[in-house]
């Protein structure tokens, strides 16, 4: 009889251990679903491609991957930055050169949003003084060409500035890196993340 218990007890420690095992993994396995990084790349004329979990690709459209800057990266599921895949892979030059650039970007957009707006000011003044010469009594001592002149000018200037706004309002800066070049980085990061 005690050999009986002993196995019975051998055979349930050795259950035990399998299912830790087993429920070790599966919890390795969620981490890594939530940590790994996959880059998705896209086409300007539509196509996109995609690493899978499983080092294969799956395609749609054709175009050259390597050469390509429209690309998105997503860590588990949420769509992570240029800046945020290189600090997470730990290529900190890279991170550097990117958030330099990003710092530079914003700092021009500012200065053109400036211009922008001073522009529109100043051609909503030029406006704003035409039409009380024009409702003035004494408007037909000026000259009708300058006081044309003057609406124009103040309406294309306007019109610029405001042009110069929304278009820097709607420019993002573009990836610095080519798509292949994140997908190496990714590929790099997951073989790290999983332990190779």
């Amino acid at each position: 009889m005690a050999k009986y218990k002993m196995k019975s007890v051998t055979t349930l420690l050795g259950l035990l251990c399998i299912i830790t095992t087993i429920q070790a993994q599966e919890d390795k396995d969620q981490k890594y679903a939530l940590n790994k990084i996959t880059v998705e790349v896209e086409n300007k004329y539509g196509g996109c491609m995609n690493w899978s979990n499983w080092g294969s690709w799956s395609s749609f459209g054709t175009f050259e991957a390597s050469q390509s800057k429209i690309w998105r990266a997503f860590q588990g599921g949420n769509e992570i930055s240029e800046l945020t895949l290189y600090k997470l892979a730990g290529f900190k030059e890279q991170a550097l050169e990117v958030n330099n650039y990003l710092t530079n970007f914003q700092k021009k957009k500012k200065t053109w949003q400036t211009i922008g707006v001073v522009s529109t000011i100043l051609g909503g003044g030029m406006l704003v003084y035409w039409v009380t010469l024009r409702e003035a009594e004494n408007w037909t001592t000026i000259s009708d060409d300058a006081t044309v002149i003057l609406g124009l000018s103040g309406v294309t200037l306007a019109g610029v500035g405001l042009g110069v706004i929304i278009g820097w309002e709607l420019k993002h800066p573009t990836k610095l890196k080519s798509a292949s070049f994140a997908l190496e980085v990714a590929e790099y990061y997951n073989k790290k993340l999983k332990g190779f």
